[in-house]
């Protein structure tokens, strides 16, 4: 499905996974939910510049894009970049899911998001899929994970 088009009625949270040092939206789905939602993003970034770049880490912005739909913006990889190792920091995550849990619940939200970590921050998704199923699902939130289609879909579709 579309993330840009969260399926279901209500209040939506649309989750993305950004670095430490994103001071705007810049790659991946961030960039098309940018596009879409120029207002959200200036949200995010005068927030996120009035957090030391040391303190982010494990936090989460959240940035009103529509009435009844929020960008949450979860810092949880550690830089950008070519490296040897997977930029994303698992406990951070951990404590980002949190916050949007407690968030959706707090507001009567269902959450919605790609596979977050799986870009460019070379996570695992099964890790991260048993941490949305702990910290979420268990919870009785609703999550929806969008997919993009197979290459040869995507290329059907222009």
């Amino acid at each position: 499905g579309n993330i840009l088009e969260p399926r279901n009625s209500g209040k939506k949270i649309i989750c993305q996974l950004v670095n430490d040092k994103a001071i705007k939206w810049g790659g991946g789905v961030a960039r098309k939910i940018a596009k879409r939602f120029p207002d959200a993003e200036k949200c995010y970034s005068e927030q996120v510049t009035q957090i030391p770049q040391s303190n982010r880490l494990g936090r989460v912005i959240f940035s009103e894009a529509e009435d009844d739909l929020i960008i949450a913006s979860l810092i949880g990889q550690e830089g950008f970049g070519p490296s040897l190792f997977p930029r994303i920091r698992y406990a951070e995550l951990h404590t980002c899911l949190q916050q949007v849990a407690d968030h959706a619940s707090s507001v009567g939200a269902s959450i919605h998001m790609p596979k977050i970590g799986t870009g460019s921050a070379r996570g695992d998704w099964s890790t991260i899929e048993e941490m949305l199923d702990e910290v979420m699902v268990r919870a009785g939130l609703f999550v929806t994970v969008y997919d993009l289609p197979p290459k040869r879909a995507q290329l059907e579709l222009l």
